[in-house]
């Protein structure tokens, strides 16, 4: 038997995604075990495991610079100066990118991973203080971690090859040079993967008491049925249903890449519906996974509190998580792992004493969310409440009093008197004014008070030119304002100990039931379901509800388009709307111009409330040029592995033209 000469580098802990333990294989002359050794010794057992789960990326840094999620869309920017060494999504959004110019090792990384899980779920076997039941448990999350893994692939690249087992290194070329597998055969794969996983045999409901503090987070039964559901839905989706774009796209074999079904297949979209319901039934019965929330004093809902802490707040008391890594805390008060305070750093400004600032949020994100009465703000009847005052929304003016959400809440950082529910002070831009709740958790413009000692003057931030937060340097927003979402409230960037221990949420109960939403406005069924899901989203979200009854707004009569903003908003500054609008396909159409912001080039006048309100010209002049073309819907494979591979086709469109 051939056997694999391995490095053990020891991890600082067995607990899942908690520090990398991704040169456990690194070949080293020194310190040399075989697989067989490393499979006779429990701890070097579960430490291969858990070097598998390290390569589960996080939803802080990996989504701003190793998969760039949160900014290869339209609602984060920065200085073209960060694409040069750390954030690459903002050298590539101008349409600079090529085979040849890859950006990320997603690709090669995958099958390293899945190579590693299938050698411990061949290898693995019971021990003195790992019993069967425990091996069978890992194994099967191994199996997890493959499709997950592969799932991600599926994400970015669509079909790739599919590979289930080890393949030894003396296998023939035929073994060793796979085309690219069919989408459907790998959906297909994935699905059933997820499903038996999902399924009574499957992965266990809970955490195992015996084992509490090496089992958190990892997935669950809940977990692969969620999986399995997300699966369909990207099988359903007009990127992959029968997309007429891809059609012609052949392996050098002949077999077809992609799906040759009918245009949106309304059967796909059955079976995604079937697998929503089977993951909703099951929570059903077990009481699994609830929305987070939480209330006043005197027992009411606080959204606003509710959404900020949402993020912050741990496994063991936040039932929303469904897929997620574990809190990112290790060692002393003052260190923590890096992916958290960079992430503060680059999301809140730079006067805060932080170490960057740079993240911007853009008018068009702004422009998505809600007004206060629930519409958006392109209805004629969208405002909010002035005592008994009707205020239309506008992007025009100054308020004249501080504003006060409508909803209970604890909420007391709006302003330097921290009076409790005032989010707006006075004089403050009414674009701003009068909006929802998860405007005020998701976003610090132009002279909002931030509850943070070193935030210099007085605590209001500050982006316009040759402010404590502005510009020229790269290190401050170029839109004159930033998305604060996932970020700890009283957090100050340089104090590591003033950040939130928290995890890093892939998936939660809030997307599914918007998900599972959008799955049944497609089939053009079960409304009153549809709406239900949706409503419960709203409602933790502060808003009114649809529906006729008291304080309800009417159902929208798009009621497609209706789930599709509910998600783009709840969904904001979390690294999945890029994907929503590439699962839709409608990335092209919104994303091919320049993002917008606010004219950060403005010398402001405290005493000259004209030059404020220059600030606030909406402008694409301070952010990158952006290009979109057809071949960004899928990333493009990496020359160096198809110079290898001779059968593995280039995405398509991306040997085409160069705007293609």
């Amino acid at each position: 038997m051939k056997k694999t000469l391995i490095k053990i580098v020891a991890c600082s802990a067995v607990l899942l995604g908690l520090s990398s333990c991704n040169k456990f294989l690194d070949i080293a002359p020194d310190n040399i075990l075989t697989e067989d050794l490393v499979f006779s010794n429990e701890t070097y057992t579960e430490e291969w495991l858990s070097n598998v789960y390290s390569w589960v990326k996080d939803g802080y840094r990996d989504q701003t610079a190793t998969e760039g999620t949160m900014l290869l869309g339209d609602e984060l920017t920065c200085h073209p100066q960060l694409g040069t060494f750390e954030m690459w999504p903002i050298a590539v959004i101008p349409g600079n990118w090529s085979p040849s110019d890859y950006r990320s090792n997603l690709w090669s990384e995958t099958y390293k991973i899945v190579r590693t899980a299938y050698i411990f779920i061949e290898k693995a076997q019971p021990l003195p203080n790992l019993p069967a039941d425990r091996i069978e448990r890992y194994k099967k999350e191994a199996r997890f971690l493959i499709a997950y893994h592969y799932f991600k692939m599926l994400q970015f690249y669509g079909p790739f090859p599919l590979i289930t087992k080890v393949i030894p290194s003396t296998a023939p070329t035929s073994e060793l040079l796979l085309p690219r597998t069919n989408i459907n055969t790998i959906t297909d794969w994935l699905w059933n993967e997820f499903d038996e996983l999902g399924g009574e045999d499957g992965l266990p409901d809970n955490y195992d008491e015996n084992y509490l503090n090496r089992d958190i987070g990892r997935p669950l039964r809940g977990t692969a049925l969620a999986m399995a559901a997300e699966v369909r839905l990207w099988a359903a989706s007009p990127l992959f249903n029968g997309n007429p774009d891809f059609k012609k796209y052949k392996n050098p074999d002949g077999t077809f890449i992609f799906d040759q079904g009918t245009e949106n297949d309304p059967q796909k979209w059955q079976d995604a519906k079937t697998a929503y319901a089977k993951f909703f039934d099951y929570n059903t019965s077990k009481n699994k996974y609830t929305l987070y929330k939480e209330y006043t004093d005197d027992g009411k809902l606080d959204p606003i509190m509710s959404l900020t802490n949402l993020f912050l707040t741990d496994a063991d008391k936040n039932k929303e998580m469904i897929w997620y890594r574990v809190a990112g805390k290790y060692g002393g008060d003052n260190n923590y792992d890096p992916t958290l305070w960079y992430f503060e750093d680059f999301c809140l400004p730079r006067g805060m004493t932080g170490f960057s600032g740079c993240m911007g949020i853009t008018v068009d994100a702004l422009e998505r969310y809600f007004t206060e009465n629930g519409r958006p703000i392109t209805d004629p009847e969208a405002g909010w409440m002035d005592g008994d005052t009707f205020v239309p929304y506008k992007a025009t003016g100054f308020s004249t009093k501080p504003y006060k959400v409508k909803v209970p809440t604890k909420y007391n950082y709006g302003t330097e008197s921290r009076e409790v529910g005032v989010v707006c002070d006075r004089n403050t831009f009414n674009m701003f004014v009068g909006r929802e709740p998860r405007f005020y958790t998701n976003v610090q413009w132009q002279d909002r008070y931030r509850p943070n000692k070193g935030l210099a003057p007085n605590n209001y931030a500050q982006y316009a030119m040759n402010q404590h937060s502005g510009g020229p340097t790269f290190d401050s927003p170029p839109t004159g304002m930033q998305g604060i979402k996932l970020t700890t409230l009283t957090c100050i960037p340089n104090q590591r100990n003033t950040m939130a221990r928290r995890p890093s949420m892939l998936l939660r109960l809030a997307e599914m039931n918007l998900h599972y939403a959008e799955v049944l406005a497609e089939l053009g069924e079960n409304q009153p379901l549809g709406v239900q899901l949706v409503n419960e989203v709203r409602e933790r979200a502060g808003i009114p509800t649809y529906g006729s009854g008291e304080g309800q707004i009417p159902i929208p009569s798009d009621w497609k388009q209706a789930v599709r903003n509910e998600l783009v908003v709840e969904m904001a500054l979390e690294g999945q709307n890029y994907h929503n609008f590439r699962r839709w396909k409608i990335a092209q159409q919104h994303w091919n111009k320049r993002m917008r912001g606010f004219d950060i080039s403005v010398t402001i006048d405290y005493n000259n409330q004209a030059t404020r309100e220059k600030f606030f010209t909406v402008t694409d002049r301070n952010t990158i040029e952006r290009r979109w073309f057809k071949k960004f819907y899928l990333w493009p494979i990496p020359q160096p592995i198809i110079d290898k591979n001779a059968n593995i086709v280039q995405n398509p469109f991306w040997l085409d033209a160069p705007d293609a």
